[in-house]
């Protein structure tokens, strides 16, 4: 348990009260011990500040007794007892996360309105998008998605006749081929001359590499570093000024814990993991290795897009990065590879089953950082690592400074935007 779950928690035995250094203490109701120490954790804590709308006073007797102004409710109680404590006593109150690892999309939404918003999910006709999708439309919001396949379901077509946002509670589909970045960027200008705003753009479409994605795609590069990184890139450089005029929009880079085997640590280590060659592998480890690139390539990107919008010191979206969690046992990927794909998935389904996530709380952690303001509620000056920036199940999580050295920042940030300028006119980030 961590401190602030021993602060909710008390043995029978004992209460809450302020002392005589008007702090808190902790007695010991069949003893009448007064200790200023928490019983289990054994750590102090202080008083937050007044409510404004109560006073102290004294009663005849010499009590204490608290009055609020506005109502003129009595008690002997110190409200303050009902607030956070504080660490320090000038510190700031213990606040415990809204939502944790457990959370659901429906408890997310729940917190917040998302009804009017408008939502362009990648890869939201399967999975975890596809429950995303049907969560946040049924909600009010207007989401469209984008994929190379058409939905199972009957969805509105977008563009099309009659294709105006309304609170039907059905998405809008787009056909995009993350294969051929001229789909992609066919789509943003067909987006960008509609009239609709845009809220959140949640970038989670992901393909694992299998024994024949060493061919090239037609934008040149190795088909799961396209579908994976630089598709996703060149979506949020074109739809990045119509986010820049909505308020509190968001970009979310959906990621996994697989970047932790990523082989890029110098920068060296980026440009030879961002040729071709040098990503195309025969190998079942090979393959393993080249998905973590591409989620670690996702963090870096993301974290150079935020550092220059701080520079710029304009309205720009807040960057998002999360991991919805494991979803192997649910994903529809096994069925759909090769035969000698499948092997290697079914083993890793087989062993990832008792730490694997219904789609509820995977959904959640997306929905949260794409749709909830409490993402960005307590961002720091300087933005850390650690400042909101990384979540896992719903809770910010800090994540190792040696994954965000400067000249590997730097050098993701130049080249994939170099990358990009000499294959399409490309508007500059606002």
């Amino acid at each position: 348990m961590s401190e602030s779950d021993y602060d909710s928690f008390l043995p029978s035995d004992w209460q809450t009260e302020v002392n005589d250094e008007n702090c808190v203490a902790y007695r010991n109701r069949k003893t009448g011990i007064i200790v200023n120490r928490h019983p289990l954790s054994n750590v102090r804590r202080f008083l937050s500040e007044m409510p404004k709308m109560w006073v102290k006073t004294t009663t005849p007797k010499g009590e204490s007794m608290f009055v609020n102004k506005e109502t003129g409710a009595k008690t002997y109680t110190d409200p303050r007892l009902a607030l956070p404590f504080k660490r320090t006593p000038n510190g700031r109150p213990i606040t415990r996360p809204k939502f944790d690892q457990f959370s659901t999309v429906t408890e997310v939404l729940d917190d917040c309105d998302v009804s009017g918003k408008h939502v362009v999910l990648l890869g939201g006709t399967g999975g975890v998008g596809w429950y995303l999708a049907k969560a946040l439309t049924s909600r009010g919001a207007i989401v469209t998605c984008l994929s190379r396949n058409p939905p199972t379901t009957d969805w509105q077509p977008f563009p099309g006749p009659g294709c105006v946002p309304s609170s039907a509670r059905s998405p809008f589909w787009a056909s995009v081929d993350l294969t051929q970045l001229k789909s992609v960027v066919a789509f943003a200008k067909t987006y960008i001359s509609s009239s609709w705003p845009l809220d959140s753009l949640v970038l989670l479409a992901a393909t694992v590499p299998e024994s024949g994605d060493a061919i090239e795609c037609a934008g040149g590069f190795n088909s799961t570093l396209q579908v994976n990184f630089m598709a996703q890139v060149l979506l949020a450089r074109l739809l990045h000024q119509r986010l820049c005029q909505a308020p509190q929009s968001t970009i979310t880079f959906v990621s996994c814990e697989a970047y932790r085997a990523s082989s890029i640590i110098e920068a060296e280590d980026f440009y030879e993991a961002l040729e071709s060659n040098g990503l195309a592998s025969s190998t079942t480890l090979g393959r393993v290795q080249l998905y973590a690139n591409t989620k670690h390539l996702q963090i870096l990107f993301a974290k150079a897009l935020r550092q220059y919008q701080l520079c710029r010191k304009r309205r720009a979206p807040h960057i998002y990065v999360c991991s919805p969690g494991n979803l192997i046992w649910n994903s529809r990927i096994i069925s759909r590879a090769s035969w000698t794909c499948w092997w290697w998935l079914k083993i890793l389904q087989f062993l990832a089953y008792p730490i694997s996530k219904n789609m509820e709380c995977a959904a959640a952690t997306i929905a949260y950082c794409s749709v909830h303001p409490g993402a960005c509620g307590h961002r720091s000056v300087n933005d850390s690592a650690s400042d909101n920036f990384y979540f896992s199940g719903c809770v910010s999580l800090p994540l190792a400074e040696v994954i965000f050295k400067p000249e590997v920042v730097r050098a993701v940030w130049v080249r994939a935007n170099a990358l990009l300028e000499r294959h399409f006119p490309l508007p500059p980030w606002e």
